[in-house]
Parts: C-alpha cells; structure tokens; sequence
C-alpha cells in the first residue's frame, strides 16, 4: 500500500474545459442535460469529452450522485440509473482517494491489482517496460489510494471478479481510514445481485452520519 497519493497536487483548471451544453431532453419527468468538454489536448486537437446531467421533476435542490460508467459503455439514459460497471469503480477508487468533495463512494468490482503477479491477467505486462509497469503501480493501482480515501465507502463485488476479486480488496479494505462497508455476490464474476443493489440504496437512505 502506499502511503502517498501520487495525484495530490492534480488540479485541473476549469476555464479549458471549454465546456458545450447540448439541447436537453425530457424522458419519463427526468430532463436528461447532454454536455461536451475538452478533457485533454493533443498535438493534434483536443479530446472531448461527453457526459449527461440528469434531473428529476420538482424544485429541489437536490443530491448529486457522479456515475462514471464503465469500459466500451457510453453515457446514455440507462447508463446513467444503475448500470455501473469495472472502470468506473476502478476510477472511484482514484476519485475518493483524491478529491474530498464526494460525500460517499460505491466504487463497483474494480479493485484493480491488474500488475500483482497473481492477477490472472499479468501475464500481459509481461509485455509492457519494467518502467510502464512500475508508473502504473505507483499512480493507477487502486490500493495505493486505499489509505487516502477521503468518505465512507460501500464496496460491491462478485466474489470470482477478474477485475480486483474478493482477495485483492480484502487486503485493501482495512487501509480504508473512514467507514467502510462491503457485499459480495459469491460464485458471481462481474456482477453482483439484487440484494448488492438494495444494500447500496438502502446505504444512501440511511441516517447520514457521512
């Protein structure tokens, strides 16, 4: 585990991101804000970013909830309610770490551990420069941020994930200095069941102490 987090000093600055809001879209009482921002820049142009804000009917004001979706998904209306999937946890992980503006994380599968030796999937960096590997382990494993989580955490799982399985977060969970929780699918690989999901709304309905 490391005991620094290699993204404290990452401050991004706002006025690049030239941020674009689309022409919004009503679908069952929930307008649905598409947007798109420079994200990064390249020799050859910037890359944009798209995204959707979505909110329900009434006045507010309301809780945000930050849905970073999966990989090969995209940001759609049903990606946006419920469908959450591995990167998107794998990043939360970063995001807790770093940032202390979320109020709670349910980072989903993506414990990562892609550059241990007993992941089932090392045998591809074998492929990769001793430094690649040794940058990656520093600044993009999700264990390196578990000591530095900055709010409580509920974390689901198949017990068999690829993606950082049930042993990889057992190491890392106890970093965690804020609340914790977990629940697990047994005999499930990337996925979890309806009971995962009823614990995470029953987790954000609860009594805040967070």
């Amino acid at each position: 585990m490391h005991a620094k987090n290699p993204l404290r000093d990452f401050c991004p600055d706002p006025s690049r991101f030239d941020l674009e809001w689309l022409e919004p879209v009503v679908e069952d009482g929930v307008t649905l804000r598409p947007f798109r921002m420079t994200t990064f820049r390249l020799p050859g142009g910037p890359v944009r970013t798209y995204g959707m804000v979505g909110l329900p009917e009434g006045r507010g004001p309301f809780p945000a909830i930050l849905h970073i979706h999966g990989g090969c998904q995209t940001a759609s209306r049903g990606n946006l309610l419920y469908n959450i999937i591995s990167w998107g946890g794998f990043i939360t992980w970063l995001v807790n770490g770093t940032d202390g503006t979320p109020k709670c994380a349910v980072p989903i599968y993506g414990t990562g551990g892609l550059s241990w030796p007993q992941h089932p999937d090392n045998a591809a960096w074998g492929k990769a420069p001793d430094s690649v590997r040794r940058r990656w382990a520093r600044s993009l494993e999700p264990a390196g941020y578990a000591c530095t989580q900055r709010s409580p955490v509920l974390h689901l799982n198949g017990a068999n994930d690829f993606f950082g399985g049930f042993d990889t977060a057992a190491q890392m969970l106890p970093s965690i200095p804020t609340d914790w929780r977990c629940d697990y699918t047994p005999n499930t690989n990337h996925g979890f069941d309806v009971g995962s999901r009823l614990a995470m709304e029953a987790w954000f309905d609860q009594p805040a102490s967070w």
